[in-house]
């Protein structure tokens, strides 16, 4: 029996709503042996309008170089990185049809995250306990109990003149922040591309976001501003060597001041950017294929953090974890799929808390961000735009 058409619609917009929800709230999706379970890819792969609208598209042979030098990563014995980053794509292709099929809920359930996060702002002030009490920790636990996902609640400043950061529904702060930054310049495109309309309520709770959750990673805005103001200029740049400028700046930047991380106030950027400072340390077979334990590094900056955190984060963690190869690999799949110099920086400046393949929900958002509008079709279309303008003036 076929389904009416107004009750396909229906179904196909509770799916898009349980979808943006787990994205949104990743402290909902349950973890089982240290490993999460994200419950917005069960939603996605149960979603039959989804694969109906996949049918639809032709895989074009870039995009088959593309995964076969994806799938490449487990022939090097990396196997989680090349699951990690399908993921990532395949988050990225549910978007495209969330926003293909005007299925766009992110901001609904993104806002209540933030409602949340002023919450709890406001009750640090009243009542610390009340507002750790509608934290990410407490809620998560309330949902899955001993099986609920890690999360961090780090209500506190960064800086001591500043206001207490909050996570909303996200797992830390750090990430609501994230989150909001991606989000935010999202809507920025949107706007500019006519797809969205500029609302003053919309902008007001984008900046309470902003605000609320503000982090270190909350300055990456100002780094991605300027990257799109001048991408015509990035984009003359061999995309390689926009990679090598950003590898040689911080490894050299950092390996020369090594002492920052290890003292006890930049204890923070340690696992952020450490990796850099010991990249350099690597002995020729780590550097190609990686290391799992800092310990064989031997030097003081990845002891401290071996014996800390455990493992180093950022483009610099993950390309000492999985070697110079795989890293290669993730940039020819990029380049297959049309991404431009200011892509690349684009998602480096977007994750640059994390590895670029995390599967958190600000990752996947940076990966759609640059397949939207920082590819080559999408700098054709945006230059059709420009031109259309010039003529109408």
């Amino acid at each position: 029996m076929k389904i009416p058409a107004t009750t396909s619609r229906i179904i196909e917009k509770i799916y898009a709503h349980l979808f943006s929800l787990f994205f949104v709230a990743q402290i909902l999706s349950p973890s089982f042996g240290g490993k999460t379970i994200y419950l917005e890819y069960v939603v996605a792969m149960c979603n039959p309008f989804f694969w109906g609208w996949l049918k639809t598209k032709r895989c074009s042979e870039r995009t088959l170089l593309a995964l076969l030098c994806i799938l490449g990563m487990a022939i090097t014995g990396h196997l989680t990185t090349m699951l990690k980053i399908l993921v990532n794509i395949a988050g990225m292709l549910y978007l495209t049809y969330l926003c293909q099929r005007c299925l766009w809920k992110l901001n609904t359930y993104l806002f209540i995250s933030i409602f949340f996060a002023v919450a709890q702002l406001v009750l640090m002030g009243i009542d610390p306990i009340a507002s750790r009490a509608i934290g990410p920790e407490a809620i998560a636990q309330m949902v899955w109990g001993a099986y609920a996902t890690p999360t961090n609640t780090n209500f506190y400043a960064i800086f001591e003149w500043g206001i207490p950061r909050v996570a909303g529904l996200s797992r830390e702060a750090g990430f609501l922040a994230s989150f909001v930054v991606a989000s935010f310049w999202l809507y920025f495109l949107r706007s500019k591309y006519h797809i969205d309309n500029v609302q003053k309520k919309k902008t007001i709770i984008y900046i309470l976001g902003y605000i609320s959750s503000f982090s270190k990673m909350s300055f990456a805005i100002v780094g991605v501003w300027l990257v799109h103001q001048f991408r015509r200029w990035v984009d003359k740049i061999p995309s390689v060597v926009v990679l090598c400028g950003w590898l040689v700046f911080f490894v050299g930047y950092w390996y020369a001041h090594q002492g920052l991380l290890l003292a006890p106030e930049g204890l923070t950027w340690l696992s952020r950017f450490g990796a850099y400072a010991s990249i350099l340390d690597l002995d020729i077979l780590d550097f190609l294929f990686g290391i799992e334990n800092l310990d064989k590094i031997g030097t003081i900056t990845a002891l401290t953090e071996y014996y800390g955190e455990g493992k180093f984060g950022g483009l610099g963690g993950w390309l000492i974890t999985n070697g110079i190869f795989v890293f290669l690999l993730w940039f020819v799949a990029l380049k297959f799929w049309g991404v431009t110099s200011t892509g690349f920086l684009m998602i480096l400046m977007l994750t640059i808390n994390v590895e670029p393949d995390t599967n958190q929900n600000f990752v996947v958002l940076a990966y759609y961000i640059v397949f939207q509008y920082y590819r080559i079709k999408s700098c054709e279309v945006e230059r059709s735009i420009v031109a259309r303008k010039e003529q109408a003036t």
